[in-house]
């Protein structure tokens, strides 16, 4: 740590000395908004320095340390070399610390006139300082809070009050509560999204440092990355992750979010009420990051097809009774027939709702699902606004309550009625627990021939991946009910899973001749196309069979068995 020698020789020359560890002395720091002609670490000693704005501010802060007995000092603008990535890293990483240990931080507010303009003005002392841009600046904020003793000044250098004194005013422009301001409390009893919505409206010169200047607040170190712009700002949120299993990190609204990671501080403006509650009972199993998103245990109720909330442990202090929900959809429910439920992105993110889970008519069940965090490789994509078409398209695929009454059919009612529509409706029956339960419990679920009636294949597909089960006579039965219908994708996926639970070739010998018997081609073929038949025999099986109608399909197709040419 380099710091800077309070007693200013003659000649103005400033002059530092480096300390580590036990060995630093007693310093006083300083706390200020950067301006014009800022003095760095190179320029320390140039000619004509003690021309510029910076010197003076430099002096002025040398001075009131050694009035109040300090040899040292540190600030930011010349005690750190900036030329050095090394050490610029190692200062920010260690920047929380080093005010924190600080003997005493004076806080220099230079847009705030002095005694006499201030009696003039007729303004109030608290607008006055409330109205300091240096509340506004993303660094100050760890300034504020880290040092155990605070002393504000004007812009002459005359003493506002300490920490103290201005208490009620520190809090209310910032949002804090005094019990942190004042040291009673530690950050660890504050929830991530209240400290996140301190920093929310607070401004920096590089976008980079918008997160930068918060590692301190939550004890993070992390590489400087400057060039990364707001990427920064989900990095800092995936090492929180890492040490911290608060998930109100997730109760943010943005119209620019597209994950479950905020896309900046300013998505946690709204979040200055949330804290965390512990009334959820999920197991001991924090969220984890990896490359496919975040993975987090939550109560998971579904409003619509492929569309759930995914209920937070945490809730608004002023409506205890309700937790926070976020909207998530399903991105495989039209590639993943088996509807697992595991893979998520964020929607709606403008939104954060409530709901009260001892209302609630259905057993809400727990979930691992994974969503996705944010990061893009297209990260100027993630940043745009959601266009109006995709929030309304988004918004309508939320059902109404009206329309959710589906979920408080019977279990096996749900299946049918599931069964009989889409595979989104489906799946928002497979939301609830008992659903779940049921398919896996009951042989031979009318469900299953419900689907194979209504020829809805995915469906099918869908059950008998989430456990539902037949027994071997079912199974002829619901492939001759298919066949019937004449539905050829149905037909497959019957031949398909059958093939994985049982393995037996005869099944498919057996689907082929009842085939045969109704003479449909489409689905005849479709059999044929499935290798059912011994690939050097089918023509020959076909005649031993005496099943002309495919020895006929067979001749058309070009089949003649190579053995018998």
């Amino acid at each position: 740590m380099r710091l800077l020698k309070t007693d200013i020789s003659a000649t103005g020359k400033l002059q530092f000395e480096e300390f580590s560890g036990s060995q630093t002395p007693q310093y006083a720091i300083l706390s200020h908004r950067w301006a014009r002609q800022e003095i760095t670490l190179q320029e320390a000693n140039s000619v004509g320095i003690d021309m510029k704005n910076g010197y003076r501010k430099i002096e002025a802060f040398c001075r009131v340390a050694k009035n109040a007995c300090f040899e040292y000092a540190w600030i930011d603008t010349c005690c750190i070399d900036k030329t050095s990535s090394v050490e610029l890293s190692e200062a920010i990483n260690s920047m929380y610390d080093w005010y924190r240990m600080a003997d005493v931080c004076y806080t220099y507010l230079d847009d705030v006139p002095s005694r006499t303009e201030r009696a003039k003005s007729g303004v109030p002392f608290k607008d006055i300082v409330s109205n300091s841009q240096w509340f506004e600046r993303g660094w100050t904020l760890q300034e504020l809070i880290a040092p155990s003793n605070n002393i504000f000044f004007d812009r002459e250098w005359e003493c506002l009050g300490g920490k103290a004194e201005l208490g009620y005013i520190l809090s209310s422009r910032t949002g804090i509560p005094w019990s942190i301001l004042s040291g009673t409390e530690g950050l660890e009893t504050i929830s991530v999204a209240q400290r996140m919505s301190w920093a929310a409206k607070r401004k920096t010169t590089r976008i980079e440092d918008g997160a930068y200047c918060l590692m301190g607040i939550f004890g993070i170190n992390m590489p400087l990355l400057y060039g990364e712009r707001e990427k920064a700002f989900l990095r800092l949120q995936e090492e929180i992750l890492r040490v911290s299993d608060d998930v109100s990190l997730f109760a943010w609204k943005s119209e620019y979010g597209k994950g479950l990671l905020a896309p900046s501080p300013a998505a946690f403006l709204y979040s200055g009420n949330v804290v965390r509650c512990g009334r959820l009972n999920i197991a001991d199993n924090p969220p984890t990051v990896s490359s496919r998103g975040i993975y987090l245990e939550v109560h998971f109720v579904g409003v619509g097809p492929g569309i759930a909330l995914a209920i937070l442990d945490c809730q608004d202090q002023d409506n205890a009774d309700k937790s926070i929900a976020i909207y998530v959809e399903d991105i495989f429910l039209t590639r993943d027939t088996s509807l697992t439920m595991q893979h998520f992105k964020r929607i709606l993110t403008e939104e954060l709702t409530e709901i009260d889970l001892q209302t609630t008519q259905t057993q809400i069940p727990v979930r691992k699902i994974c969503v996705q965090s944010g990061r893009s490789s297209n990260l100027q994509l993630y940043l745009q606004k959601p266009k109006p078409e995709e929030r309304n398209t988004r918004s309508h695929s939320i059902m109404s309550d009206k329309d959710l009454k589906y979920l408080n059919y019977d279990h096996r009612e749900a299946l049918l009625h599931a069964s009989a529509r889409s595979l989104g409706i489906a799946w928002l029956m497979m939301t609830r627990p008992d659903v779940e339960t049921h398919l896996k419990v009951e042989r031979n679920p009318m469900a299953l021939f419900k689907a194979v009636e209504k020829k809805n294949d995915a469906i099918f597909t869908m059950l008998i991946s989430r456990g539902a089960t037949l027994d071997p006579k079912k199974w002829t039965e619901i492939v001759r009910l298919a066949i019937r219908v004449g539905h050829v994708p149905t037909v497959k996926a019957i031949l398909e899973k059958h093939l994985m639970v049982a393995r037996d070739d005869r099944f498919g010998e057996e689907a082929l001749e009842y085939a045969a018997s109704l003479k449909n081609q489409s689905v005849i073929s479709a059999i044929l196309d499935m290798k059912v038949l011994p690939s050097n025999g089918s023509l020959q099986w076909s005649i031993d069979k005496g099943h002309f109608f495919i020895v006929q399909l067979l001749l058309e197709r070009g089949g003649l068995d190579r053995g018998k040419r």
